[in-house]
C-alpha cells in the first residue's frame, strides 16, 4: 500500500509542476514527457516549412485538369454553332449564292454533325423507357427535329417557302441547347 501512496504523490506532486509551469524535480524515475513530439503528431504536415517553394507549387497546381476537346465538347460546340449559323442565316441578305445560302447550309450540316455525336457520346442515355419526360430524350428529339427543320429550308432552297421550317428548326434547336446547357 506505501508504494501505491509514493506513486500517487510523485505523480500528483509531477502534475501539479507541470499546471504551474514550473520545472519537473529530479527523479530516480525518468517520468518526464517531453511536450515537441506531441505537437508534431498534432500538426499534419511540417514539410512546407522546410520546403515552401514545393508547397506553393503544389498549390497552385489543380488537382484534376480537364481535356480541352472531348467528343462531349464537340457535340456541345457543334450545336452552338449550328444555332449561330442558324441566326447569321435569318440576318444576311437573302442574294442567290450569297451569305443566306452559305449560313442555312453551314446550320444544316452542323446540325447533321451535332446530332451524329450526340448519338455518338450520349447513346446509353436514350432509351423509350422515359419518354418525353426524360430531359435526354427530349434533347434528342428536338435536336433530330431542328436539324430536319433545317435540311427541309436548305432543300427548298430558292423556291420559296423555306422561312417556315428554316424557323421551327431554329426553334427546336435553340430549345434542345437550352434544355441541357
Amino acid at each position: 500500500m506505501k508504494k501505491y501512496l509514493l506513486i500517487y504523490c510523485i505523480l500528483f506532486g509531477w502534475v501539479c509542476s507541470a499546471q504551474a509551469g514550473e520545472p519537473l524535480p529530479n527523479t530516480d524515475l525518468d517520468l518526464s514527457i517531453k511536450a515537441q513530439p506531441y505537437l508534431q503528431l498534432a500538426q499534419l504536415d511540417v514539410d512546407h516549412q522546410n520546403n515552401p517553394q514545393a508547397t506553393a507549387a503544389e498549390e497552385s497546381a489543380p488537382l484534376f485538369k480537364s481535356r480541352a476537346l472531348t467528343l462531349n465538347k464537340t457535340h456541345k460546340y457543334l450545336g452552338y454553332a449550328s444555332m449561330a449559323s442558324a441566326i447569321l442565316t435569318v440576318i444576311s441578305p437573302k442574294t442567290t449564292d450569297g451569305p443566306h445560302e452559305l449560313f442555312g447550309t453551314a446550320a444544316a450540316a452542323l446540325g447533321a454533325a451535332a446530332v451524329a455525336t450526340g448519338f455518338a457520346f450520349h447513346y446509353e442515355d436514350i432509351s423509350l423507357a422515359g419518354g418525353f419526360d426524360d430531359p435526354d430524350n427530349l434533347h434528342m428529339m428536338l435536336g433530330v427535329l431542328g436539324t430536319l427543320g433545317y435540311a427541309a429550308a436548305v432543300s427548298s432552297g430558292a423556291d420559296g417557302g423555306h422561312a417556315a421550317p428554316g424557323a421551327l428548326g431554329a426553334l427546336a434547336m435553340a430549345i434542345a441547347i437550352k434544355l441541357t446547357w
